[in-house]
């Protein structure tokens, strides 16, 4: 809780600025009060409104600062790359939107307010747009995984996102990544966990979206 503190004051003041100069709040700026946004989430869910999900800095911050100690200690080719991939995941924490729609999950690119964003590039491995309706899910999890999915985590949140879809064409389910799992048929995917894990599990659970034990 005296951690907390700080943030939700934090969050607050710039609320009150916010406010006073009529803005909204930035997409890229995390929710800090866990159970207001919870509140908000389900009030989106409920409605069938579009939630895009709340950001998490801490895989970029965590290279970040891993790069900085390397760096500290003169192991300078690792502290630089760390650095680097820590700097490039932070920004693409602000500029990548994952967006949970009403029946289906998307990607678009922006740091300003939902309406502003711009849709993103076709999908690397397969092409075509990213976005996957829900009832196209087979199987979803988070890698390592989260304490709440398991006590023997390892770490303290999650690095990748893992899904695994059939709305990608059959004859591309074997391009790309989905080399790799061949399991079941479809095509799977990965992406950095950039966004709240918890928040992304309980929509996705929500939508209804299959996932294997």
């Amino acid at each position: 809780r005296l951690v907390a503190r700080p943030r939700r004051r934090r969050a607050a003041a710039f609320k009150a600025l916010a406010d006073k100069l009529g803005m909204e709040k930035p997409s890229w700026l995390p929710a800090f009060n866990k159970e207001k946004r919870a509140a908000e989430v389900q009030a989106k869910l409920e409605a069938g409104e579009p939630i895009v999900v709340n950001p998490d800095y801490s895989v970029g911050g965590s290279f970040l600062a891993a790069g900085t100690l390397f760096n500290a200690v003169h192991l300078v080719p690792l502290g630089v790359g760390l650095t680097f991939l820590g700097a490039f995941l932070t920004f693409q924490t602000a500029n990548v939107k994952f967006i949970c729609g009403n029946k289906d999950f998307y990607v678009k690119i922006g740091l300003g307010q939902e309406e502003d964003l711009r849709d993103s590039l076709e999908n690397w491995a397969v092409g075509g747009e990213n976005r996957w309706p829900y009832d196209s899910f087979t199987n979803w999890t988070f890698f390592p995984s989260r304490k709440a999915d398991s006590e023997d985590a390892p770490l303290p949140f999650p690095i990748l996102v893992y899904f695994k879809e059939t709305h990608t064409p059959e004859e591309k389910w074997n391009e790309g990544p989905g080399q790799l799992d061949k399991v079941g048929g479809g095509q799977i995917h990965f992406f950095p966990c950039v966004v709240d894990s918890d928040e992304l599990a309980s929509i996705w659970e929500a939508k209804g979206c299959a996932r294997k034990e």
